[in-house]
């Protein structure tokens, strides 16, 4: 969690959290064992400004987030994958559509934008250079013992096992 406190509010939260002082070891100590939604409903009740500090997951399976329009479901390929949405300013919100597969538009940025004739694009394909992938590599997972380290490292704030616990916040099954 995150918390700003000037001098005259320490009282305020040193009695939020039950601590003597708001020293920040006290604090540090004082929040140690604590549920920090819990610590923060305390402190902004007492007038200080605190927040609770938030990963991606954290962010991601958030319902009001996804009811705010913060996030979006995106159909690509056979997914459906959450992505940032256009959460400001307003106004309906714009139809995102299907993404396109890897170098599905190779022939049209190469040829009509950059110029090159269709046997220049041909020979670049062939060559190796520019291709198409209908959907992208799957990303190895991390040995459980690199992503130990990881999170010893602070990398990482933690691993989940649910990677579609976003679908339950977008109110999507698919």
């Amino acid at each position: 969690m995150a918390l700003t406190a000037s001098e005259d509010q320490f009282d305020a939260v040193a009695g939020a959290l039950d601590i003597d002082g708001a020293d920040a070891a006290s604090v540090a100590a004082g929040l140690e064992d604590r549920d920090g939604d819990e610590a923060v409903a305390a402190l902004q009740a007492a007038g200080v400004a605190a927040s609770t500090v938030s990963d991606a997951s954290d962010q991601v399976t958030d319902q009001h987030l996804w009811a705010r329009g913060f996030f979006d479901a995106l159909e690509a390929g056979s997914g459906i994958y959450p992505h940032a949405g256009p959460a400001f300013g307003g106004g309906p919100r714009p139809d995102s559509g299907a993404a396109h597969h890897v170098g599905e538009d190779n022939g049209y940025v190469l040829g009509e934008v950059a110029g090159y004739s269709a046997d220049e694009v041909a020979a670049l394909e062939e060559s190796g250079v520019v291709g198409t992938q209908e959907h992208a590599p799957e990303r190895p997972l991390d040995a459980p013992e690199r992503v130990a380290v990881r999170v010893d490292r602070g990398e990482l704030s933690r691993v989940d096992d649910d990677f579609g616990g976003w679908r339950s916040a977008a109110g999507t099954s698919s």
